[in-house]
């Protein structure tokens, strides 16, 4: 028993010191990377931000459109990042369809697929990163935007 005690003792402690360094007071939100520098405004207790305080290089935003931070997470920075974005516009589900499928293509994305429908879809590709947007009416009003960008995969041969 002593030997199972000693193995166990310093998976314990690793244990411990990961659920340390991990954890947040509960009235305290959850900081994220941000693929972008940001300016030292808006609100980040709400867990919604004006998109004017998260700018991205490669993801054109709507106007008046809010990011949701809390349900966002962004890994990497500049036009590397990979993750999902949340975002609220005030727009209708087709003018902000509309407004991407407008707006994606001049910033280097190229269109894959578009399905306009009650929970639209949007997919497109830029330098080796696949773009998803799924657009659907919010209940507050509007429109929410999820977008995820991923790295492309590569399709696998036999051989």
């Amino acid at each position: 028993m002593k030997i199972l005690n000693r193995a166990l003792a310093p998976l314990s402690l690793t244990a411990f010191a990961l659920v340390a360094c991990i954890q947040q007071p509960a009235d305290k939100p959850v900081q994220r990377m941000t693929p972008a520098p940001v300016v030292a405004s808006g609100s980040m207790q709400t867990g919604k931000t004006d998109v004017n305080v998260v700018q991205f290089s490669d993801l054109p935003m709507p106007p008046q459109a809010q990011l949701d931070t809390e349900k966002s997470i962004i890994l990497g920075t500049g036009e590397d990042w990979t993750g999902r974005v949340l975002i609220q516009t005030p727009n209708s589900p087709e003018s902000a369809f509309d407004f991407y499928r407008k707006e994606l293509p001049g910033l280097g994305w190229r269109e894959i697929t578009a399905v306009r429908a009650a929970v639209s879809v949007l997919t497109y590709i830029r330098e080796g990163r696949v773009a998803t947007l799924q657009l659907q009416k919010s209940a507050a009003g509007g429109t929410d935007v999820s977008v995820t960008i991923s790295p492309e995969g590569k399709a696998k041969t036999d051989g």
